[in-house]
């Protein structure tokens, strides 16, 4: 039981940072998802999920070292 309130945890934790980073950085969430839509079918799977992800953390560290 303890593994998945660390899991819920880190979901919410992981959440909260997104929203922020969209939020700081005023982005655009419908540009961003088609950027990462691929598949061009209106949905993220997993990997096209991920690598927004690893884009809007890459976006929020290099914004912070300028």
């Amino acid at each position: 039981m303890r593994g998945s309130t660390q899991t819920v945890d880190r979901c919410t934790e992981t959440l909260n940072k997104l929203g922020a980073a969209i939020t700081k950085y005023n982005i655009d969430l419908w540009e961003l998802f088609k950027k990462y839509d691929k598949s061009d079918n209106y949905s993220l799977d997993r990997t096209e999920f991920g690598q927004m992800l690893r884009y809007l953390i890459i976006k929020q560290f290099k914004r912070r070292i300028d």
